[in-house]
């Protein structure tokens, strides 16, 4: 055994290809000393180390799992929904389909990610944000002064970066259609017909499908808060067996990443009345598909997650993404629980199905989280960052909280 330590050494390396690493999980006391270690003896940020960590724990299969907010929204990447208003429209104007954020990623041109890609004809789309480009014409004066939100940068070197960018793609072949968000404000008040068609087109009009909402029931809920037990009346726990590891185990599993289908799948009018239409939500296909069974109709879609599968074949004994996994944690969780006291005979151990195990697919991402900060600027920028909620600030010494 060879002492490892994860402030100083890389865990994928080839020296560490064929090793076992025992870690310890840092939930238990002896976690403060680590903490304690790493933040008066090193210069390293714990949060690094924790999402490094989760990297390379969360790669599974084909799926390299990111930032929950940025995988599980519509948009794959942070474009401002004016932007996306100005795609659909050039798309309607041209006839022809521009890949951007709304319907998947963001392609990569000559090395850049551009706001809209057409292959078929070779144009590239981009939309300049006035502060995130440096526009000229509405920022006239302090150009040379550094961002507050990007101390590195200016006005004038975000415009030049915007200018050398257009200039390259120019240069390997590509049109280059452009406009900076002041103008495209202006069309926006001056042609009510952009407006019209945009704000009622599906990329804008649907609320951005969130799979949480394909969740349902579970044990994260309490039927009563408070009771008062009657005469006779006793109140107990009943633990329920839970579906989990059969479902790891032979269960399908989505693998890769998803295709998102939007817009008009069905051109169609729809021959139901308003009440008819009764039932709109979020489900997985195998529901869907037992509802149409069932003789419920489909009277609308508005956007389909669509993933390859992985599933464990019973009758060749191969596949399933957490096959494996389950069978070796619930052989390891029987041998150390041994058998409950209501398995004594052979017959009843070979009925009895563990009941533990957890999981983290699914998890919400609005959890609350701790960051160690070593600057002022940092510890400022939490605080007027609108999207953040600073519930407390603990001091660890003079130089970290």
């Amino acid at each position: 055994m060879e002492k490892f330590v994860i402030a100083k050494d890389f865990v994928k390396t080839r020296k560490n290809s064929n090793r076992l690493a025992l870690t310890s999980s840092g939930g238990g006391f002896d976690n403060q000393f680590i903490l304690n270690y790493i933040l008066i003896k090193t210069n390293l940020n714990p949060v690094l180390i924790m999402r490094g960590t989760k990297i390379i724990m969360m790669e599974v299969g084909n799926v390299k799992f990111l930032d929950s907010l940025n995988y599980l929204t519509r948009w794959h990447c942070n474009q401002s929904k004016i932007a996306i208003h100005w795609l659909v429209w050039e798309e309607k104007q041209r006839g022809i389909n521009i890949v951007c954020a709304a319907k998947t990623e963001e392609a990569q041109v000559v090395g850049f990610k551009v706001d809209g890609y057409c292959a078929e004809t070779k144009q590239v789309f981009e939309f300049h944000g006035c502060y995130y480009h440096g526009c000229a014409t509405c920022f006239r004066i302090d150009r040379d002064n550094p961002m507050s939100d990007d101390s590195t940068q200016t006005l004038n070197t975000r415009y030049e970066t915007t200018q050398a960018k257009t200039e390259r793609l120019r240069q390997q072949g590509h049109e280059v259609i452009e406009i900076w968000e002041c103008d495209f404000r202006r069309q926006l008040l001056q042609n009510k017909e952009i407006c019209t068609y945009t704000d009622n087109h599906p990329l804008l009009v649907n609320t951005p499908l969130n799979l949480r909402d394909a969740f349902f029931w579970g044990r994260t809920g309490n039927t009563y808060e408070y009771y008062k037990c009657k005469d006779g009346e006793k109140i107990k726990y009943v633990d329920v067996c839970s579906l989990y590891l059969w479902v790891c185990k032979y269960g399908k599993f989505p693998t890769g990443h998803h295709k998102v289908y939007i817009e008009d799948m069905n051109p169609g009018s729809c021959r139901h009345d308003e009440e008819e239409r009764a039932l709109v939500g979020t489900w997985v296909m195998d529901e869907v598909n037992k509802a149409l069974e069932m003789g419920y109709l489909m009277l609308k879609v508005y956007e389909v997650w669509s993933y390859k599968i992985d599933q464990f074949d019973k009758a060749t004994k191969i596949g399933g993404l957490f096959t494996s996994m389950m069978n070796k944690f619930v052989e390891v969780k029987q041998q150390a629980s041994d058998w409950p006291q209501h398995c004594r005979t052979e017959e009843e151990k070979n009925r009895y199905i563990p009941q533990r195990n957890g999981g983290k697919l699914g998890q919400r991402e609005n959890q609350p989280n701790t960051a160690i900060v070593r600057s002022p600027e940092e510890f400022f920028n939490m605080l007027s960052n609108p999207s953040m909620i600073v519930n407390a600030a603990l001091p660890i010494n003079e130089d970290v909280l």
